[in-house]
């Protein structure tokens, strides 16, 4: 009697209760992998931004200082360009507005596209946006390895996503940093020169690629030092003098030695290099004087450049994913 009343009085077969209760499929709103992939890129990228005041006032800085070279750079090619012709004209611009892209991220302008045309005022700000990099990517493993919360993102993502939210966000921080400053003065000098910007699209096209390259390059690795320690100042202060002290060391070397290859040692003036190649300058000038031809066949060559990019990027790129494959093991 009294089992019957209580099943009356819940209004359930123990059956029903069961079902009712136990455990079931879920029945809510699913979100795919690449949205979830999405959200937690967007969570770092937003995080990296809101922590990089410095990021911010050095964006402007370089705008507006870059905006005094541009009121130098017009006065000047008035004056040169009064009595180019049309093909001599088109060289010079492609001279400013290369040598601008090619000194971005160096230490001094060590390079130029030419021994006597018109090169750019520039103002070299990349030994501080190298800082800035290093800044705020070293905290990308080294901060989840202090804390401890590696764990917590292996409970949502698998090994290899969690590996690609880190790299994209870190990515377009830097891209946003290169592209963006870059694309935007290239188009004020080509203004500011009077030049056809249709005529100009191959250079667009090539600071597009430079930009991704380099973000590639320094994303990759940053992210390995950060790998490698769980304190942000070790790696951050890592990556930093070994690009100072390799750019410095490196030029010095440049400049006293007859073997064009040596060049590429300074990581500065790599980067610079680079700009030149993608940009389609074959024959540049150091500041000693020497001529460089990219594709004479003889000391240093556009391939070399290039190869050096992409084995950097694919030894980074090993090295990362075996430093993330022990951290993840490590956490669980």
């Amino acid at each position: 009697m009294n089992e019957q009343a209580s099943s009356s009085s819940t209004g359930d077969q123990p059956l029903d209760f069961v079902q009712k209760y136990s455990y079931r499929g879920y029945e809510g709103l699913l979100v795919p992998r690449w949205k979830r992939l999405l959200s937690y890129s967007w969570f770092e990228l937003k995080n990296t931004w809101n922590r990089s005041t410095l990021g911010k006032i050095l964006l402007i800085l370089i705008l507006a200082l870059n905006f005094l070279s541009i009121v130098f750079a017009t006065a000047a090619a008035s004056f040169i360009l009064q009595n180019a012709t049309s093909a001599q004209k088109n060289e010079i611009i492609r001279n400013a507005v290369n040598s601008m892209v090619a000194s971005y991220l160096t230490i001094g302008n060590v390079f130029a596209p030419s021994n006597n045309q018109f090169t750019m005022i520039n103002i070299n700000l990349g030994i501080l946006l190298i800082g800035l990099f290093a800044i705020a990517g070293s905290g990308f493993f080294a901060d989840d390895k202090q804390g401890r919360v590696i764990e917590m993102y292996l409970t949502k993502l698998q090994r290899w996503e969690y590996a690609i939210t880190k790299i994209v966000s870190l990515a377009v921080y830097i891209f946003l940093f290169t592209a963006g400053p870059l694309l935007g003065l290239g188009f004020i000098y080509l203004q500011a020169f009077g030049a056809n910007h249709l005529q100009y699209l191959d250079f667009y096209t090539g600071v597009f690629i430079y930009s991704l390259i380099v973000t590639l390059l320094l994303t990759m690795s940053i992210l390995v030092f950060s790998s490698f320690t769980d304190k942000r100042a070790y790696a951050s202060l890592s990556f930093f003098l070994l690009y100072l002290v390799g750019s410095i060391f490196g030029m010095v070397i440049g400049l006293t030695s007859n073997n064009e290859v040596l060049w590429l040692i300074s990581p500065a003036q790599f980067l610079s290099l680079l700009a030149y190649v993608i940009l389609g300058d074959q024959e540049i000038y150091a500041t000693s004087g020497s001529r460089i031809l990219l594709n004479d066949g003889i000391g240093l060559e556009s391939v070399h450049v290039i190869g050096l990019a992409v084995g950097i990027i694919i030894v980074a790129t090993v090295v990362l994913a075996y430093q993330i494959y022990r951290l993840t093991n490590r956490e669980l």
